[in-house]
């Protein structure tokens, strides 16, 4: 049986020359101030996009010719162990970097952040207050923060 494949769309952040100035923002509850806008973003829905179940063909997927792969890895953690970041940190990330050098021949792999995303029963509706975890995304979003991310990579390797 081969690949099964979905259409569907997915929104974007459009892209505007005010995100040089100004960082894409959203408050997810009511702010009160006529002064600053609730968003200054604006999405856009980009459709087709076919999404592919790869279940079942993990294997013919690599990192140099697809940009990633899936790895067979089995934590010593514990599902109820992701809800503790020093159990998280002390023993993940010395499971993951461990796996990662040795998939990739590297030196060196540190891993210096994660989160966790657990859904509120109110989720979507903002309750205005801060959650105990990240909520689910509802766009495609990746890290743009690249020199925050050079930042980190060199304060760590120092």
């Amino acid at each position: 049986m081969g690949h099964r494949n979905v259409q569907a769309g997915i929104y974007f952040l459009k892209e505007n020359p005010n995100y040089q100035e100004e960082k894409p923002y959203a408050f997810r509850f009511e702010f009160g101030s006529a002064d600053v806008p609730q968003s200054n973003m604006e999405m856009q829905k980009i459709e087709p996009i076919t999404i592919t179940d790869i279940r079942g063909f993990e294997q013919d997927y690599s990192l140099g010719t697809n940009g990633f792969a899936i790895l067979k890895f089995d934590s010593n953690l514990t599902y109820e162990d992701f809800h503790d970041s020093a159990k998280v940190k002390e023993y993940y990330y010395q499971e993951l970097e461990n796996l990662l050098k040795s998939h990739l021949g590297a030196s060196e792999v540190k891993v210096f952040r994660h989160g966790l995303r657990k859904r509120h029963p109110s989720f979507p509706i903002s309750t205005g207050k801060a959650y105990d975890y990240d909520q689910p995304t509802s766009v495609a979003h990746i890290g743009r923060e690249i020199p925050l991310n050079i930042r980190t990579i060199m304060f760590i390797s120092d």
